[in-house]
């Protein structure tokens, strides 16, 4: 059964609470230098996405054209493009 549109709003909203409520139980991970951008976008950022609705990881099976999310190839430090 479909949730309500009011429903499936306070779910975003605690979700997106709980995350920057664990993102704040410890600041100090974020400054450590193996805790890299992939780190970053699987704890928080995918999560706020899929709290949004979003099909982060596209389990519809879409083809690369009409995925809802799509990643970017990591930036190379210190090679030419």
């Amino acid at each position: 059964m479909a949730q309500s549109p009011s429903s499936s709003l306070e779910l975003a909203g605690k979700s997106i609470a709980d995350l920057v409520e664990r993102f704040g139980r410890n600041p100090e991970q974020g400054r450590r230098p193996e805790y890299d951008e992939a780190n970053v976008r699987h704890e928080f950022i995918e999560p706020f996405f899929e709290a949004l609705g979003r099909d982060v990881h596209n389990r519809a099976g879409y083809s690369e054209g009409y995925k809802e999310v799509t990643y970017d190839e990591s930036p190379r430090v210190g090679s030419r493009l």
